[in-house]
């Protein structure tokens, strides 16, 4: 009996591997739920080479704070609504995102991130706590930041009803230009 349980779940465990690949091929990206608590309305997406700490902390200057992004050697600080609660999700693409209409967004930025150790964590802030860690290539990725509902959202509140979804994908391009796509404002 045991040997036919063990032989059930390696069965079922194949089966949901090969249901996962073949979601990944046909949407053509990864999908990751995010649902986890950060403080200081902040939270990064780093090179795990880069061993980023609270001894390597970052100071956001009033440009980076009003673009709600710092881009600093292998780490990207996104700045958030919510001092607590964050929701989303992340996709790893395989090419370039193909979203054009930025109509349901408040603000949509971009910039490049370079992984130098096969792994991209999201961490959360101050203590840096591992949200999701990601074994991707090495080399440059592009990374697009959506986020929705910040002009509604109090930054001193936990709990709001801000969202962001998150796109990545590696590109061959050297371009590390920082892009806001979409002002608060537009």
């Amino acid at each position: 009996m045991i040997k036919y349980k063990k032989t059930l779940v390696l069965l079922i465990t194949l089966l949901l591997f090969i249901n996962c690949k073949t979601l990944i091929n046909k949407n053509n990206y990864m999908n990751y739920n995010l649902d986890f608590y950060t403080d200081y309305n902040q939270f990064y997406i780093v090179d795990a080479k880069k061993h980023f700490s609270q001894k390597n902390s970052i100071e956001w200057s009033s440009e980076e704070y009003n673009r709600r992004l710092i881009v600093n050697n292998g780490i990207i600080a996104i700045r958030t609504a919510s001092k607590g609660h964050i929701k989303g999700e992340l996709k790893i693409l395989k090419s370039k995102s193909n979203i054009t209409d930025y109509s349901s967004y408040d603000y949509v930025i971009e910039a490049t991130i370079t992984i130098e150790d096969d792994k991209l964590q999201l961490l959360g802030c101050p203590l840096n706590d591992n949200i999701l860690t990601l074994n991707v290539k090495n080399g440059n990725y592009r990374i697009r930041i959506y986020s929705k509902n910040i002009l509604t959202a109090d930054e001193d509140e936990d709990e709001n009803n801000d969202s962001y979804l998150i796109e990545i994908w590696e590109t061959k391009d050297s371009d590390y230009e920082t892009l806001v796509i979409k002002q608060l404002n537009d």
